[in-house]
């Protein structure tokens, strides 16, 4: 929920398989670690003494079937991410890009020191959608939950039946 004079947030939460191969995004959390913590930056990150991007669904979401047998992280970002399609052309409604949709993004890794909280996140720059998935809000498309009304307007509905 945003608050009158809050600076937009555009934030999505991937999940991926646990068999996914995350080792380009490892090491770009290991080289965040080190430009913000200095050497010692990867064995805090080991240790668990600064938070690391990537949670276990099985942990940290147990109980939810969405989320078992999966990786999961955030990227977030101050601006809004361009959207695009498999063929590279710009999503615009933002209907079509939706939770649940299969896609691939593009972060980068930085390290953060807030109020105490230390570790690296994922800053979100562009994202593609490459297929929809099912939709997860459980939202439905108007189309398929209206029908085509014809004009029926009449002398008989001025819209004061319910005075």
């Amino acid at each position: 929920a945003m608050n009158v004079g809050d600076e937009p947030k555009y934030a999505l939460t991937l999940l991926v398989p646990t068999s996914a191969d995350l080792s380009a995004l490892k090491k770009a959390v290991l080289a965040a670690a080190v430009k913000k913590f200095g050497v010692t930056g990867p064995d805090l990150l080991k240790a668990g003494k600064i938070k690391s991007p990537f949670r276990k669904g099985n942990e940290d979401r147990a109980g939810d079937p969405l989320y078992q047998d999966k990786i999961f992280f955030a990227a977030k970002s101050k601006e809004a991410p361009r959207i695009v399609d498999a063929s590279l052309h710009p999503i615009t409604d933002h209907f079509e890009f939706y939770s649940g949709c299969k896609c691939r993004i593009s972060v980068y890794a930085y390290g953060y020191e807030v109020k105490g909280n230390k570790g690296v996140a994922f800053a979100l720059n562009n994202i593609q959608k490459l297929a929809d998935g099912e939709r997860l809000s459980g939202r439905k498309l108007p189309e398929d939950e209206f029908e085509v009304e014809e004009n029926k307007s009449t002398a008989e509905d001025n819209g004061d039946d319910f005075l």
